[in-house]
């Protein structure tokens, strides 16, 4: 499972592998619903949809084929397979990306090489309306051993999200190092959300890599009932492996 993916929590009890009781929020959530679409050796997939569903104790990111549960209030994190019925649950591990471990030298660990980028952000001081709302682009350039990151975002403050819920629930969890430190001092990054995006990555052992995603719905919503549950009919199984198994 990939880290992108990982990035996707009342009191309910766990009955049998699946949860029962009040719904997590009796607030309206934030919901967001984006395209992304990646392009990777000279193919570009069509635009795909990506729900995100937002509460102060639990998070869903649903990209149709897999659903990524966050649990604050269970310490636990649920990956669904909805088409084949599975689901698969870990514990939910640290705040944020700082806690983990220092990475590795490619010459170590070779497919399993996660870069450490050393991050440079540049505030192009260019502004567009986007849908409405006013945004502003900047652009984090990253450099490692043998690889290349650059992230292209076009940033607004004018969204009807909780911007600190959604920094400190999603977008933190990600960051470490000096990227952690660039977006606690920026405060469109800290305080702002992308509407749009464009990240290329140059891995030293694959091919160049090219993720877009635009937000094409963003509110304030009364969410579905037991959206943030595990649906009755999926079966638990032990291993991400099982997960996706034929």
């Amino acid at each position: 499972m990939t880290k992108r993916i990982a990035l996707f929590w009342l009191a309910l009890t766990v009955v049998g592998g699946t949860f029962s009781g009040a719904a997590v929020s009796g607030a309206p959530d934030d919901h967001i619903i984006s395209q992304q679409s990646r392009t990777y050796m000279g193919n570009t997939t069509p635009p795909a949809p990506n729900e995100v569903w937002i509460s102060d104790q639990a998070v869903l990111m649903s990209s149709g084929r897999t659903t990524v549960l966050l649990r604050f209030d269970l310490g636990k994190r649920y990956y669904l397979n909805p088409i084949q019925k599975r689901y698969y649950e870990e514990l939910l591990e640290g705040q944020d990306a700082s806690a983990s471990a220092a990475p590795e030298r490619i010459q170590e660990v070779g497919w399993n090489y996660v870069p450490d980028y050393d991050w440079i952000l540049q505030d192009t001081e260019e502004e567009r309306v986007i849908d409405g709302r006013a945004s502003r682009r900047l652009i984090l350039k990253g450099e490692a051993d043998y690889a290349q990151e650059v992230r292209d975002f076009w940033i607004s403050r004018d969204v009807p999200i909780d911007l600190d819920r959604y920094y400190r629930l999603l977008s933190k969890r990600e960051l470490r190092g000096r990227l952690l430190t660039i977006y606690e001092k920026t405060p469109l990054l800290r305080q702002g959300f992308i509407l749009e995006s464009r990240t290329t990555t140059e891995h030293p052992i694959a091919p160049t890599m090219i993720w877009t995603n635009k937000v094409i719905k963003l509110e304030r919503a009364e969410p579905p009932a037991g959206i943030y549950d595990i649906p009755p009919d999926l079966q638990k199984v032990n291993t991400l492996r099982e997960l996706f198994a034929r």
